[in-house]
Protein backbone atom coordinates (compact mmCIF):
# COMPACT_ATOMS: atom_id res chain seq x y z
CA UNK A 1 0.00 0.00 0.00
CA UNK A 2 1.01 3.74 -0.70
CA UNK A 3 -0.01 6.80 0.11
CA UNK A 4 1.48 10.64 -1.08
CA UNK A 5 0.58 13.77 0.38
CA UNK A 6 1.35 16.93 -1.25
CA UNK A 7 1.28 20.31 1.51
CA UNK A 8 1.15 24.14 0.25
CA UNK A 9 2.27 26.51 2.35
CA UNK A 10 2.07 30.18 0.94
CA UNK A 11 3.39 29.48 -2.51
CA UNK A 12 6.04 26.08 -1.41
CA UNK A 13 5.39 22.83 -1.60
CA UNK A 14 6.27 19.81 0.14
CA UNK A 15 5.24 16.45 -1.33
CA UNK A 16 5.76 13.00 0.55
CA UNK A 17 5.49 9.72 0.11
CA UNK A 18 4.30 7.06 3.11
CA UNK A 19 4.54 3.18 2.49
CA UNK A 20 2.84 0.51 4.35
CA UNK A 21 1.50 -3.32 4.64
CA UNK A 22 -2.20 -3.39 3.67
CA UNK A 23 -3.29 -3.71 7.44
CA UNK A 24 -0.45 -2.16 8.99
CA UNK A 25 0.94 1.42 10.10
CA UNK A 26 2.59 3.68 7.28
CA UNK A 27 6.11 5.22 7.43
CA UNK A 28 7.64 7.87 5.32
CA UNK A 29 9.22 6.75 2.04
CA UNK A 30 10.63 9.94 0.75
CA UNK A 31 10.32 13.20 1.01
CA UNK A 32 10.85 16.48 -0.95
CA UNK A 33 11.47 19.75 0.67
CA UNK A 34 10.69 23.04 -1.54
CA UNK A 35 13.70 24.31 -2.99
CA UNK A 36 14.58 28.06 -3.11
CA UNK A 37 15.15 27.82 -7.05
CA UNK A 38 12.59 25.39 -7.24
CA UNK A 39 9.38 26.18 -4.88
CA UNK A 40 6.89 23.58 -6.57
CA UNK A 41 6.67 20.16 -6.36
CA UNK A 42 4.77 16.62 -7.13
CA UNK A 43 5.41 13.12 -7.21
CA UNK A 44 3.32 10.52 -9.83
CA UNK A 45 3.77 7.04 -8.49
CA UNK A 46 4.03 4.61 -11.41
CA UNK A 47 3.79 1.23 -9.75
CA UNK A 48 5.68 -1.21 -8.47
CA UNK A 49 8.73 -3.39 -9.24
CA UNK A 50 6.93 -7.16 -9.50
CA UNK A 51 8.14 -10.24 -6.77
CA UNK A 52 9.92 -6.85 -4.94
CA UNK A 53 8.58 -4.30 -2.45
CA UNK A 54 10.42 -1.62 -5.00
CA UNK A 55 7.91 1.14 -5.80
CA UNK A 56 8.79 3.67 -8.71
CA UNK A 57 8.27 7.60 -8.37
CA UNK A 58 8.47 10.32 -10.96
CA UNK A 59 9.15 13.39 -9.40
CA UNK A 60 9.14 16.91 -10.87
CA UNK A 61 10.45 20.33 -9.57
CA UNK A 62 9.43 23.83 -10.85
CA UNK A 63 9.32 27.58 -10.07
CA UNK A 64 6.26 29.60 -9.66
CA UNK A 65 5.70 32.23 -12.07
CA UNK A 66 8.52 31.75 -13.80
CA UNK A 67 9.53 30.71 -17.09
CA UNK A 68 12.59 28.65 -16.05
CA UNK A 69 11.75 24.76 -17.48
CA UNK A 70 10.87 22.45 -14.93
CA UNK A 71 12.69 19.43 -13.79
CA UNK A 72 11.92 15.59 -13.61
CA UNK A 73 13.61 12.36 -11.77
CA UNK A 74 12.44 9.03 -11.36
CA UNK A 75 12.99 6.95 -8.37
CA UNK A 76 13.30 3.45 -6.91
CA UNK A 77 12.56 3.27 -3.10
CA UNK A 78 12.74 0.14 -1.47
CA UNK A 79 9.70 -0.13 0.50
CA UNK A 80 11.55 -2.33 3.62
CA UNK A 81 15.00 -0.28 4.06
CA UNK A 82 14.33 3.28 2.26
CA UNK A 83 16.98 2.89 -0.29
CA UNK A 84 16.54 5.23 -3.24
CA UNK A 85 18.03 4.69 -6.58
CA UNK A 86 18.31 7.81 -8.18
CA UNK A 87 19.25 7.12 -12.04
CA UNK A 88 21.38 10.18 -13.14
CA UNK A 89 19.51 11.67 -16.17
CA UNK A 90 22.13 14.03 -16.78
CA UNK A 91 23.40 10.92 -18.61
CA UNK A 92 21.20 10.33 -21.35
CA UNK A 93 22.08 14.44 -21.72
CA UNK A 94 25.84 13.71 -21.53
CA UNK A 95 25.10 10.97 -24.85
CA UNK A 96 24.14 13.80 -26.85
CA UNK A 97 27.18 16.46 -25.70
CA UNK A 98 26.99 19.50 -28.20
CA UNK A 99 23.78 19.64 -28.84
CA UNK A 100 21.03 21.53 -27.15
CA UNK A 101 18.65 19.00 -25.62
CA UNK A 102 15.80 19.76 -23.07
CA UNK A 103 14.57 16.19 -21.63
CA UNK A 104 11.11 15.08 -20.88
CA UNK A 105 10.32 11.96 -18.97
CA UNK A 106 7.36 10.10 -20.57
CA UNK A 107 7.22 6.85 -18.67
CA UNK A 108 9.52 4.68 -16.40
CA UNK A 109 9.35 0.98 -15.65
CA UNK A 110 11.93 -2.04 -14.81
CA UNK A 111 13.59 -4.06 -17.19
CA UNK A 112 13.58 -7.72 -15.67
CA UNK A 113 10.95 -8.63 -12.26
CA UNK A 114 13.25 -8.75 -9.20
CA UNK A 115 16.14 -7.20 -10.49
CA UNK A 116 16.95 -3.55 -10.28
CA UNK A 117 17.22 -2.49 -14.04
CA UNK A 118 15.39 0.56 -14.18
CA UNK A 119 14.15 1.59 -17.75
CA UNK A 120 13.15 5.45 -18.17
CA UNK A 121 11.94 6.15 -21.39
CA UNK A 122 12.38 9.92 -22.35
CA UNK A 123 11.25 12.57 -25.14
CA UNK A 124 13.86 14.75 -25.87
CA UNK A 125 13.85 18.24 -28.08
CA UNK A 126 15.78 20.75 -28.96
CA UNK A 127 16.09 23.69 -26.29
CA UNK A 128 14.85 27.04 -27.27
CA UNK A 129 15.07 30.47 -25.77
CA UNK A 130 12.02 32.17 -24.89
CA UNK A 131 12.24 34.14 -28.34
CA UNK A 132 13.77 31.61 -30.53
CA UNK A 133 12.30 29.34 -33.27
CA UNK A 134 14.04 25.77 -33.70
CA UNK A 135 15.35 27.10 -37.23
CA UNK A 136 17.08 29.95 -35.07
CA UNK A 137 19.35 27.17 -33.95
CA UNK A 138 22.48 26.02 -35.86
CA UNK A 139 21.61 22.54 -37.40
CA UNK A 140 24.53 20.55 -35.66
CA UNK A 141 23.46 22.10 -32.54
CA UNK A 142 19.37 21.10 -32.70
CA UNK A 143 18.43 17.63 -30.76
CA UNK A 144 15.57 17.42 -33.41
CA UNK A 145 12.64 15.49 -31.70
CA UNK A 146 13.28 12.09 -30.35
CA UNK A 147 11.89 9.67 -28.02
CA UNK A 148 14.56 6.94 -26.25
CA UNK A 149 14.62 4.86 -23.68
CA UNK A 150 17.65 4.03 -21.29
CA UNK A 151 18.49 1.24 -18.82
CA UNK A 152 19.77 2.33 -16.16
CA UNK A 153 21.32 -0.77 -13.85
CA UNK A 154 22.41 -1.09 -10.28
CA UNK A 155 21.75 -4.69 -10.21
CA UNK A 156 25.38 -5.48 -9.74
CA UNK A 157 27.30 -2.09 -10.46
CA UNK A 158 25.90 0.97 -11.99
CA UNK A 159 25.82 1.26 -15.39
CA UNK A 160 23.99 3.13 -18.47
CA UNK A 161 23.37 2.34 -21.71
CA UNK A 162 20.80 3.30 -24.31
CA UNK A 163 17.99 0.32 -25.16
CA UNK A 164 15.92 -0.77 -27.93
CA UNK A 165 11.79 1.74 -27.54
CA UNK A 166 10.55 -1.62 -28.06
CA UNK A 167 11.32 -2.99 -25.00
CA UNK A 168 8.77 -3.18 -22.43
CA UNK A 169 8.40 -1.75 -18.98
CA UNK A 170 7.51 -4.38 -16.37
CA UNK A 171 5.69 -2.65 -13.63
CA UNK A 172 2.64 -3.36 -11.12
CA UNK A 173 -0.01 -0.49 -11.68
CA UNK A 174 -2.18 -3.15 -8.80
CA UNK A 175 -1.66 -5.59 -6.25
CA UNK A 176 -3.14 -8.28 -8.60
CA UNK A 177 -1.85 -7.27 -12.31
CA UNK A 178 1.62 -6.70 -13.75
CA UNK A 179 1.62 -4.39 -16.69
CA UNK A 180 4.16 -4.69 -18.95
CA UNK A 181 4.18 -1.47 -21.22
Amino acid sequence: MWMWTNVARGCLLKSSLFVGRAAGPYQLAYFMAPLREAGGNGMQILGWMPGAAVVLVKTERWQWGSDAGDTQQVLAIEAATGRVYEPRLDDILGAHAGKRCLLHVADAGFANPGRLEILVRVKLATALEADEAEGDVPAEKRCGSLEETWEFDYSSAYAVKQVSNSRPLVLFRSSTNPTPR
